[in-house]
């Protein structure tokens, strides 16, 4: 085996797939064989693989298991280029790419079949999350030795050794067990007196083969979940333990149970000195009558072997499950197989008669006979009881018509068992369509006969039964048996059959039908009344349908447990038509009512609406009237910007205003959260003009940007009168502000004396940089949210960075009960998105928020912005910092991947954020961490280096980092060799700041080192045409603002942004993650489809796969 490579699916699907083989051939070209139907060839344009001036074809084998159809080779020769796989999405059956070959082992008749688009997906990500140069070595890393691959094809024959001892040998004590890979192994101890099932874990051993393993008794819970390799392992562990904990034990109930799922497991054994292989069968008994002459002569059979005196067969287990039924249990030995039968209570009485009679050599005459098999017919049963008769008592053959009926029965407390079967009012038992046995034998009072069934047109005709009703939507139970587990999946069912009219097929209930849909509940039959509190709506009503009234409250429980029904009574349903689910889960995402109780803030005034629409029956009180009114004229209105607003503004900005206005007009805050460098101060300076003879405001900034809209108001907005808190009489200051003052203070000072600022009321109340607040639970956010104003306004460039609780928290301060609670909001949105990337849930979250968010882009609005290119440029460590670091990450994976669970371990996070800093530190610079490292690093070098190529250029440069004593030595590094720069981090007082932004721009210092905290909002240094990034941050939106600090308006040159990142280090996985951080903030603010949050294990993901990608 070249290289084992686990591929990542969805544990719904159970697969496992690994690399078995790969095979390069040089100067060939695979021609796709009709094994597929061309059909499935997409028209991707896929040019071969090149490396040097020989193409490059690949043979990959696969090998996996599949829980439904067990082991699979998927054989897959493919000619392609890994540049071009990037623009190809997720493969499916319908949807597989040209110049492929495929294969493979199983027996589904529709190609491709699942192991094999699984198998091509595992390929392509293989490929895409490589670059091409990657993606080549990667695939020749694959490639197998032809003379090794034929010594490991030996090697892997060792089952066929009569002396088993490797298997059996101890584990080598000097053999590191965490290294190794653990497995389960099934082992029966059986006798007739009694069957038991045992665990036992098994390690791998490094010559090949395995351990005996360690029994495993009363600690089945704690099992890894690495050593469950089979899909059945789970479900065996979870049956045995709950054994265990009952004081029954293994019972023949729970051995039934535990064989069939040990049906086809490859690692089932007898507890024997060599643990003998054992393959499970479950078979059904056979009663055959023989004749010879005039003679008849019963017998049972179990898989064609004759059945006696059960009691006495030592092969043969006999054990009770309950008073109808027992477990029939018998060994074959030669073979190695368990054949296994369940019988009912009076086939063992017959078992035992049938003994009694042969040693009493009982035979039976033709009328005997007869008898014997007008009863013995009754009984059969498919699956469990066949029966076998000459043809002198078959009687005649009679052909069954192939007609199929949906057999409906009560499954649970609440789902249903869904049933194709053919129809036959002469059996007990109908059988299943295309299933043995081919012919049924029937006796009647008329006499006996046989049915004849045509297995292939019965399938047929049940398989367009099944696709018309889409029955393989529900959850697969059997051979055209399904399960409705839910009363929403049986009804949605009814509906549909319902739907196909004359196609549908004969529905059959046991008794009276438990369930029914009686009509749907749409918009016209819903009457609401809406009722008026301080700052919310209360909604409450009903809807009316066959003369009964369904509370409104019972809708929204509906909905909140995603039914799509409501019960009426007496096994009566109403289905809640899609259009008013849509429209009352629109009303509920912006609800701030808990429970039943549904209560909307003013905010969501447009949403609520716009859902009840003209044809919902609505009865409202003058305070919803006002609110309407107020909406109404919002969207009228046309605002004009204030002519003493000194500046020309673009077309983009002038909208900027009128959204503002119209927003402050209604009297709900907002987010302008255009892109750094868009002007959102001048746009709120015009509304601040508007809104100045009505009080004053009330603007908290970060302490770098306090001075700088002291500045730009009294450019641009000289009618204002801009004071900064620091500079005054601070509580003269506050208590005297009027109309047309701006107090300007920070988030610090806010903290520190929020006492004085809650004293009185503001006209309306600015959040510049609003990420400072993006922390519900912090002391600052806290302080803001105490500001009484009677209009918000937060600006911010971010406000959606690392996750969707920075978003609540922003829009619960500008727009109290918009988004409702946080409890709420999590069940809502945070966890769907983040936790199970839902899609409509993010679209919805998009619909509350975006009429409150106004976000434009550098790209969209300003095509006269010089270009900006971005570069990552690669540090290669030295040996000695690879090894440092190398032994750094396994410290981590060790100490990280022997501790528990987030859930088990609250500290886990912590401590792996921890080891991510340390690892980050060490790809900057080895003496960020070891303080005796006297050597250089290689990113400090390859810094100078740049540095002397941009100083050559005549170019001057920001230098960003994230840790503060990164930057001191950078700066012990200039400062040798003489390089002139400006310095600010978060220690640098607010004056300085402003001395050394206003120098680098007057043009002292060819560079400018900031820390990306303190620098990285608010500071315009156009005089900079470079921006270096010596360390990758995890939102790609933090190193966005710093960068824009150069490129922005009043920027004429060209941009460059440098990334510096190490190469084979954490620092590649952090950048890989920046696309998804983007695809996040577009999700919420722009319609994209994806969002997430690194759970604690991602994040351990990412140091092992440091490692993976690059060692």
């Amino acid at each position: 085996m070249s290289k084992l490579s686990q591929l990542d699916l969805p544990q719904s699907s159970g697969l496992v797939v690994h690399i078995l083989s790969a095979i390069a051939q040089q100067e060939k070209k695979f021609r796709p064989q009709q094994l597929l139907m061309s059909r499935y060839f997409a028209s991707n344009d896929l040019p071969r693989l090149k490396d040097a001036e020989a193409s490059l074809a690949f043979q990959f084998e696969l090998e996996g298991v599949s829980p439904v159809k067990g082991q699979f080779t998927t054989g897959i020769a493919v000619e392609l280029d890994p540049k071009h796989l990037h623009q190809i999405g997720d493969i499916t059956a319908s949807k597989v790419i040209r110049n492929i070959l495929l294969t493979c082992s199983c027996t589904e008749t529709i190609k491709p079949c699942v192991h094999q688009v699984h198998c091509l997906n595992y390929l392509r990500r293989q490929l895409t999350q490589r670059s091409p140069s990657d993606a080549v070595e990667w695939m020749q890393s694959c490639i197998t030795d032809g003379r090794q691959a034929g010594r490991k094809l030996v090697e892997s024959l060792s089952y066929l050794k009569p002396d088993i001892e490797e298997t059996l040998a101890e584990t080598d004590p000097d053999e590191d067990p965490d290294r190794r890979l653990q497995r389960i192994q099934w082992r029966l101890q059986y006798s007739n007196y009694g069957v038991s099932i045992q665990a036992h874990l098994q390690t791998s051993r490094k010559r090949g083969g395995w351990n005996k393993g360690r029994l495993l008794r009363d600690n089945l819970d704690s099992v890894p979940d690495t050593a469950l390799s089979h899909p059945a392992d789970k479900m065996l562990v979870l049956v045995l333990q709950s054994a265990e904990d009952s004081y029954r034990g293994q019972t023949p109930r729970v051995i039934r149970e535990c064989l069939r799922l040990l049906i086809d497991h490859p690692n089932c054994t007898l507890d024997d000195p060599v643990q003998t292989p054992i393959r499970i069968r479950e078979v059904p008994v056979e009663v055959r009558v023989e004749q010879e002459a005039e003679a008849f002569k019963p017998a049972v059979f179990q898989s064609n072997v004759r059945i006696d005196a059960i009691h006495e067969d030592p092969t043969i287990f006999l054990g009770t499950i309950h008073n109808q039924e027992s477990l029939l249990l018998r060994i074959d030995r030669q073979r190695h197989v368990l054949f296994m039968s369940t019988i009912e209570s009076r086939i063992l009485r017959l078992i035992n008669d049938l003994s009694a009679a042969e040693r009493r050599e009982a035979i039976m005459d033709r009328d005997t006979a007869e008898k014997f098999a007008d009863l013995i017919v009754h009984v059969a049963k498919p699956k469990r009881l066949e029966v076998q008769l000459p043809e002198s008592l078959a009687g005649p053959e009679q052909p069954l018509e192939p007609k199929i009926e949906l057999h409906l029965s009560p499954r649970g407390k609440e789902g249903l068992q869904v049933a194709l079967r053919v129809a036959c009012d002469a059996v007990v038992e109908p059988p299943v369509p295309g299933q043995d046995p081919e012919r049924l034998r029937i006796a009647t009072t008329a006499g006996r006969f046989q049915l004849l069934r045509a297995l292939e047109e019965e399938a047929s005709i049940a398989e367009e039964y099944a696709q018309a009703a889409e029955l393989n939507l529900l959850p697969y139970d059997a051979p055209f048996t399904w399960l409705a587990a839910t009363p929403d999946d049986a009804l949605d069912l009814l509906q549909r059959i319902q739907n196909l009219g004359e196609k549908a097929p004969p529905v059959c209930w046991p008794k009276s039908q438990p369930m029914q849909v009686v009509g749907e509940i749409t918009p016209q039959r819903l009457q609401v009344k809406l009722s008026s509190g301080r700052d919310w709506f209360g909604l409450d009503g009903f809807a009316e349908l066959n003369g009964l009234e369904i509370p409104l409250a019972e809708l929204l429980s509906a909905l909140r447990q995603g039914r799509r029904f409501v019960p009426l009574g007496d096994g009566q349903f109403a289905q809640i038509s899609d259009t008013l689910r849509q429209r009352l889960g629109a009303i509920q995402d912006v609800s701030i009512g808990d429970g039943n109780e549904l209560r909307v803030s003013k905010a969501g005034t447009a949403v609520v609406e716009e859902a009840l629409g003209s044809d919902i029956s609505v009865d409202a009180d003058m305070s919803w009237k006002d609110a309407l009114a107020r909406l109404a004229g919002a969207r009228k209105l046309k605002p004009k910007v204030p002519e003493n607003l000194r500046a020309d503004l673009r077309e983009y900005q002038v909208s900027g205003y009128e959204w503002l206005a119209k927003l402050a007009h209604w009297g709900i805050g907002g987010v302008l959260a255009d892109d750094m460098g868009l002007g959102k101060t001048v746009q709120a300076l015009g509304i601040l003009l508007d809104r100045a003879k009505n009080g004053a405001a009330l603007i908290i900034a970060p302490t770098s940007v306090g001075s700088n809209w002291q500045r730009e108001s009294e450019k641009f907005a000289p009618s204002l009168r801009p004071m900064l808190y620091r500079e005054h009489d601070r509580q003269t200051l506050i208590d005297s502000a009027g109309p047309g003052d701006l107090i300007i203070t920070s988030y610090q000072l806010l903290q520190r004396d929020v006492d004085r600022f809650t004293k009185r009321a503001w006209n309306t109340l600015v959040l510049d940089e609003a990420q400072f607040i993006k922390n519900f639970n912090t002391k600052t956010a806290q302080a803001v949210r105490q500001i009484e104003a009677d209009w918000h306004l937060a600006l911010s460039g971010t406000p959606l960075e690392n996750h969707l609780g920075e978003l609540w928290s922003l829009m619960r301060t500008v727009s109290p009960g918009l988004l409702g609670s946080w409890e709420k909001f999590r069940k809502n949105f945070a966890e769907p998105i983040e936790r199970h990337r839902s899609k409509d849930r993010l679209l919805a979250l998009g619909r509350v928020v975006r009429p409150f968010i106004l976000r434009r882009t550098k790209k969209e609005v300003l095509s006269e912005l010089p270009e900006r290119t971005e570069v990552v440029r690669l540090a290669e460590f030295s040996e000695a910092e690879r090894k440092k670091y190398d032994a750094a990450r396994l410290a981590a994976l060790n100490e990280l991947t022997q501790g528990g669970s987030e859930d088990s371990d609250p500290q886990m996070r912590i401590r792996v954020l921890a080891w991510l800093t340390r690892l980050r530190q060490l790809a900057c610079h080895p003496r960020l961490v070891d303080k005796r490292w006297d050597k250089s690093s290689a990113k400090l070098d390859l810094f100078m280096e740049i540095v002397s190529e941009l100083r050559e250029g005549e170019h001057r440069a920001l230098v960003f980092s994230q840790f503060v004593q990164h930057l001191s030595l950078l700066r012990e590094s200039l400062d040798r060799v003489g390089i002139k720069y400006q310095y600010l981090d978060g220690a640098t007082p607010a004056a300085k700041r402003q001395e050394a932004v206003d120098a680098f721009q007057a043009g002292h210092g060819d560079l400018f080192l900031i820390s990306l905290k303190a620098g990285g909002t608010g500071l315009n240094l156009t005089a900079a045409d470079y921006v270096i990034h010596m360390d990758p941050w995890w939102n790609p939106a933090v190193e966005d603002q710093a960068t824009d600090r150069a490129h922005r308006l009043g920027q004429l040159r060209a941009v460059t942004v440098y990334r510096l990142v190490a190469k084979d280090t954490i620092e590649q996985q952090i950048l890989a993650l920046h696309e998804d951080k983007r695809e996040l903030i577009a999700g919420v603010l722009d319609g994209a489809d994806r969002a997430g949050r690194l759970s604690t294990d991602e994040l351990i993901s990412l140091i092992r796969l440091s490692q993976i990608e690059g060692h």
